[in-house]
């Protein structure tokens, strides 16, 4: 008997917000409505997997109905990328996507495929998991990354990719906004849930609008038994 229970991990692209140009609001939105996270979720999950609205989803006390996301949208892509400045890609070098090696090789190449329908060219560079681990979650050396996270069932600790206490740490786009640190700490410490669950929907909200990761999928877990 095999069962698939949804889980709270987020497959993911972090962008290096630091770097052209990943730094452009309009332009992370592009890469995140190019992706068909549906076509990534059956390539790599056998399409036992549920597309991404946000980093949270419905099992995380916090997440908020009000989340939009960026769903699959090639000419909204396309037009995203022209605001931005680089209409059909004019004028983009070719940007890297560092992954580990192994399984998440097929999402990548999905993810460059759907890229390069909207103009933007990625070269996909695998490492090994702990010089993945070196080179993006230690030194921050990439441009986009495809990975995955599960902070739990709580939205403050979403914390951990977002806030100006984890630069060095998960804070993979490194964000830094005393606005967005202090709603963090406001639903955390707030005793009343209603309080904490405005809190959290404030503040998602806000991080949406910027689009500091363009989330793809949750994966579920498989659970596999016999009487």
């Amino acid at each position: 008997s095999v069962t698939y229970v949804p889980s709270v991990t987020t497959n993911y692209i972090a962008f290096n917000t630091k770097n052209e140009p990943t730094n452009n609001v309009l332009f992370r939105k592009a890469v995140a409505h190019a992706i068909d996270k549906q076509f990534v979720i059956d390539v790599t999950e056998n399409g036992n997997a549920t597309p991404s609205v946000a980093m949270t989803c419905d099992l995380v006390f916090g997440h908020s109905d009000k989340l939009t996301g960026f769903p699959y949208d090639v000419e909204k892509a396309k037009e995203l990328l022209s605001e931005a400045g680089y209409p059909n890609g004019e004028g983009l070098p070719t940007l890297t996507l560092k992954i580990m090696d192994g399984k998440p090789k097929a999402a990548a190449e999905v993810i460059q495929s759907n890229l390069r329908d909207i103009g933007v060219n990625i070269e996909i560079v695998i490492l090994e998991k702990n010089a993945f681990l070196a080179e993006v979650g230690d030194n921050k050396d990439f441009e986009l990354a495809y990975l995955g996270i599960s902070c739990g069932d709580d939205a403050a600790l979403f914390a951990e990719v977002y806030t100006t206490a984890n630069l060095s740490g998960l804070n993979l786009a490194q964000l830094s906004d005393p606005v967005v640190d202090e709603l963090f700490v406001e639903g955390d410490t707030a005793s009343d849930p209603n309080v904490r669950l405005q809190k959290y929907e404030e503040v998602l909200l806000m991080l949406e609008e910027d689009c500091w990761y363009a989330p793809i999928y949750h994966p579920m877990n498989t659970y596999v038994t016999r009487s």
